[in-house]
């Protein structure tokens, strides 16, 4: 049974980077309105392919696609928050974040209003990201490889303080008083 899930493994990364390919060599004969339907595309197959290919797909979003697609004709600037959002939640690698800030920075000069849709309008995960990138890199001075910084902060969701005094409510059992009514609320640990 081994043998089968590592086949089936392989099997999977083998056409999941066929199908890269194969995109990236069509590309250039997209009709408009594929085209800007392909940087939603790529980053929404994030979560379904193997996580070896978020590199690659992340690597194509920011170096082929989104610069070829984004100019003042085409409408695809308006699914640019779309893609951060995705990225940011589906690749929980930082580099893959920087790599997509930092392509989507040099072809889209409004790329903070980007993020700040992202931290208004997406997901927990991708909210801190989208935050930390946003104060990393204000104030967008210069977008190429020259003058990357190296990011270091850890994407976690925020864990409310556990109460330190020895008669604090918060750790034992709550009692809730309706009509006369006694009822037990035990609070749940989340870990």
């Amino acid at each position: 049974m081994a043998i089968d899930g590592e086949l089936n493994h392989c099997l999977c990364l083998a056409i999941g980077e066929a199908v890269l390919d194969t995109l990236k060599a069509l590309m250039m004969f997209l009709d408009r309105d594929t085209l800007e339907q392909l940087p939603l595309l790529l980053a929404s197959n994030i979560g379904v392919l193997p996580s070896e290919l978020d590199k690659q797909i992340v690597h194509l979003l920011a170096d082929t696609v989104l610069p070829f697609a984004i100019n003042e004709e085409t409408f695809i600037k308006l699914s640019v928050p779309g893609v951060l959002m995705l990225v940011l939640q589906q690749a929980h690698d930082p580099s893959l974040h920087t790599w997509i800030m930092e392509g989507t920075m040099s072809c889209s000069p409004n790329i903070y209003e980007d993020l700040v849709q992202v931290i208004a309008k997406g997901t927990s995960e991708s909210r801190v990201a989208a935050a930390n990138l946003l104060l990393h890199y204000w104030p967008f001075p210069n977008p190429h490889i020259i003058h990357r910084k190296t990011i270091q902060y850890k994407v976690h969701a925020w864990q409310r303080i556990a109460c330190q005094s020895t008669t604090c409510t918060d750790k034992g059992p709550r009692f809730a008083f309706h009509n006369g009514f006694t009822f037990l609320n035990r609070r749940k640990k989340f870990a």
